[in-house]
């Protein structure tokens, strides 16, 4: 019985425990919830931009879709299907659930000073990011991009939202 306690007694004496303590647990456990802290708000505010320059991206397109359709026929196009590549709506509530959708609503910009009256659309779309509309209206004398709205800007009377833009006629800045 002896031996067997002395054999026992070296090999407890032999054996290294080997880990880590609560403490040292707990610093790692810390970093990582401070290294989350960092990049969750920079991932989410990163996602968002990316929302918003979307909506204006699909915004441009269809702008630049309607005068080129607009040469060719003399017409705007107010219905899907009528170029490729750009999903027109006639409801603006489709427009802002759906992603890429581009609402289109016929407008008629009223007389003002010596500019006469003009036909044209207002094409608008809904970015998520920060739940703003990006519109423009197009006419035959060129494209106006209003600033960003968290209200829906084509479906009212537009002309004023788009006269008291500051935005320039290029885009959005």
């Amino acid at each position: 019985m002896r031996i067997m306690l002395a054999k026992l007694k070296k090999r407890l004496e032999l054996r290294d425990d080997e880990g880590f303590t609560l403490i040292e647990l707990m610093v790692v456990v810390l970093i990582i919830g401070i290294l989350l802290a960092i990049a969750i708000p920079t991932y989410l505010g990163v996602t968002n931009t990316a929302k918003n320059r979307a909506a204006q991206a699909n915004v441009q397109s269809a702008v630049t879709s309607e005068v080129a359709f607009y040469t060719q026929s003399n017409a705007y196009a107010t219905t899907n299907g009528q170029f490729n590549g750009i999903s027109l709506v006639t409801t603006a509530a489709a427009a802002s659930s759906s992603a890429g959708d581009v609402y289109v609503q016929p407008v008629t910009i009223a007389a003002v000073g010596s500019a006469p009256q003009e036909s044209g659309v207002c094409l608008e779309a809904f970015s998520a990011g920060s739940s703003d509309y990006y519109a423009a209206i197009v006419t035959s004398s060129g494209a106006t991009y209003a600033a960003p709205n968290t209200a829906d800007q084509c479906a009212g009377p537009p002309t004023v939202i788009f006269t008291n833009s500051s935005v320039s006629a290029a885009g959005w800045s």
